[in-house]
């Protein structure tokens, strides 16, 4: 990937839709740390870009579901003799959630927020410039790894949390996002057409 060799990245799983939940366990929290206000800001500067899209919030819940993946996938890694262990977490049934594997000198020199920041720019500025505005349903195909974008950008998302975790070769970036976006058939409703173009200038 264009000037981000270090990053490796999954798609996000489609999905049909999500059972019922108490939607008070994703309500919205105040916060005043570093790491949440970059998680913010870089998520909702890339959202502000599409019409009808608004803010997203942290949310605790997902905070921690983020953590306990981010810290199982140190684990595995730490375990591991190849990179098959990086997949998506197959126990989440309720949650969105973009993954993100850089090199371990930019979580030890540069901290959690900087690989946070890292991550979510490089899901926007590599993915959006394939999506297919004019076709936003036929046009998909994971293959063409445009998950983690329009998962970031899904306007039915309001709350996100993210964690970071060190591992043996590398540091394990994960998001989770409510309610969860690429859901089958509701593209057309949820991906705004880009209003601005300073995500190009910033590239």
């Amino acid at each position: 990937m264009p000037g981000l060799a270090m990053l490796l990245f999954l798609v996000v799983v489609l999905v049909e839709g999500v059972g019922s939940v108490d939607l008070m366990s994703y309500s919205c929290m105040n916060t005043t740390s570093t790491f949440d206000n970059v998680t913010l800001h870089i998520h909702n500067e890339f959202r502000a870009y599409h019409d009808n899209t608004s803010d997203l919030c942290i949310n605790q819940e997902l905070k921690d579901s983020a953590e306990t993946y981010a810290n199982t996938l140190a684990e595995l890694d730490s375990q591991a003799t190849d990179i098959s262990y990086f997949q998506h977490d197959p126990t989440n049934m309720l949650e969105g959630e973009n993954l993100c594997r850089v090199n371990k000198k930019m979580l030890l020199h540069q901290g959690a927020a900087h690989c946070v920041e890292k991550c979510t720019n490089a899901w926007y500025s590599d993915e959006e410039p394939l999506f297919n505005y004019m076709f936003k349903e036929e046009q998909f195909n994971p293959t063409e790894t445009v998950g983690h974008f329009t998962a970031l950008v899904w306007r039915e998302t309001t709350a996100v949390g993210c964690a970071v975790a060190q591992g043996a070769h590398g540091a394990y970036v994960v998001c989770r996002y409510y309610p969860p976006g690429n859901v089958l058939y509701e593209y057309e409703t949820n991906i705004g057409n880009k209003i601005s173009d300073e995500a190009d200038d910033d590239k």
